[in-house]
């Protein structure tokens, strides 16, 4: 008796017995051959294949659904360029609970006036003090401004809640 290993693999009913001498694969025509198989492919098995009117249209689809993307990127950068002032908050030193000192840095045209709104905030994000800053015109661009904010109770921050030209 021959070792288990030694035994041929058994093979399904219309199975290929010997897949390494291409019987019994497809031909690529829709047609296969092989024991038991004689068989064609339903012409309609995956769909119909698409007509060249259907293939323009979605190449025409697809630009344009790209081309919006393109035009929103760039309305967002050019948005975000465009936009006249910009700050940034450079630190704070809580004074007690009466007072919170802040400084930061305002970037605008340098002959355009600038009313920036600073809050001060308690542990629960409650406004505990808020002062509004007119940033004016100077010999450059970019201003660091330290403002002393006046507060009702104690805060632990404080922040810069908008600054528009006025």
């Amino acid at each position: 008796m021959p070792a288990p290993d030694a035994l041929p693999a058994p093979t399904a009913p219309g199975a290929d017995p010997d897949p390494g001498t291409g019987t019994g694969t497809g031909t690529g025509t829709g047609q296969f051959s092989g024991p038991g198989i004689d068989a064609e492919v339903p012409a309609d098995r995956y769909g119909r294949a698409p007509g060249p009117r259907r293939r323009l249209l979605a190449r025409i689809g697809l630009g344009a659904v790209a081309a919006t993307g393109v035009a929103v990127v760039l309305w967002l950068a050019l948005g975000a360029a465009a936009t006249p002032v910009r700050w940034e908050e450079v630190g704070f030193d809580v004074q007690g609970s009466t007072a919170v000192e802040m400084t930061f840095t305002v970037t605008k045209d340098a002959d355009a006036t600038a009313v920036c709104q600073v809050q001060a905030l308690s542990a629960q994000y409650a406004e505990v003090g808020v002062q509004s800053v007119t940033v004016g015109p100077a010999g450059t661009a970019t201003q660091q401004v330290t403002t002393t904010i006046p507060t009702a109770e104690l805060a632990v921050t404080a922040v810069v809640s908008t600054c528009e030209l006025g």
